[in-house]
């Protein structure tokens, strides 16, 4: 009888430690959508972690305090996620939420060869922009556009702190409508505009955004009659 009860106890044991273990593996990749961009933090076993979002990457480092995952403990940016093993969840309090799913950043389509001026026609907002070398949701970016386009008459307005509206007409040229607003007074330069369609329905509109090229993504919420 008592080796059948140290028989018991040891497999208690045993399956104690294996769920323990199991409890504990939080590395690997996890995923998260935060303001529409993809996130991905890849846990290492050496208590390291790297994250990855809109083409940036930032290293950092983890330890586990019973359920929770605590990156970057003793610094500025420390953060605590809630580690769920049976649903392989990592919650920080609601606000970001990863898990093992993998999930793919949005791409734009491809630029539309031949484009008539209809393919333009109509009132646009952009949901994306690559600026800075990272391709972001506007919200995330923290910089918007809208833009009104009747035939050969552009309106474009980009909000970032304010807005400031540009608006002239455009020259349509190998599927390619450009727009070159003259510059101001002797301080400022001209702003070009150059706007392309997209396989998907969308427009690109490329321009200086703090003295660097930056492509914004439009769709198109309402069509003009």
């Amino acid at each position: 009888m008592k080796k059948i009860l140290t028989a018991i106890v040891t497999l208690t044991l045993l399956a104690t430690l294996a769920v323990g273990a199991y409890a504990e593996d939080v590395t690997g990749d996890w995923y998260a959508e935060v303001y529409g961009m993809v996130m991905k933090m890849t846990v290492n076993a050496d208590n390291t972690y790297v994250l990855e979002a809109g083409g940036d990457s930032a290293p950092g480092t983890w330890e586990l305090d019973g359920t929770n995952l605590i990156v970057d403990k003793g610094t500025e940016t420390e953060s605590v996620f809630t580690y769920d093993a049976a649903a392989q969840v990592l919650d920080m309090a609601g606000e970001m939420t990863f898990t093992r799913t993998a999930m793919e950043a949005w791409a734009p389509a491809a630029v539309r060869t031949e484009a008539a001026l209809a393919d333009f026609e109509g009132i646009w907002t952009a949901m994306n922009v690559d600026c800075f070398g990272a391709l972001l949701p506007v919200d995330a970016a923290g910089v918007y556009m809208d833009a009104l386009i009747t035939g050969n008459n552009v309106s474009v307005t980009i909000n970032f702190i304010e807005a400031e509206t540009f608006e002239g007409e455009a020259v349509l040229d190998n599927g390619t409508l450009t727009m070159t607003v003259p510059a101001k007074d002797e301080y400022s330069s001209a702003s070009v505009f150059t706007m392309n369609a997209l396989e998907d329905g969308m427009i690109a509109i490329t321009t200086e955004l703090f003295s660097a090229p930056a492509t914004f993504y439009l769709e198109q919420p309402m069509i003009l009659d």
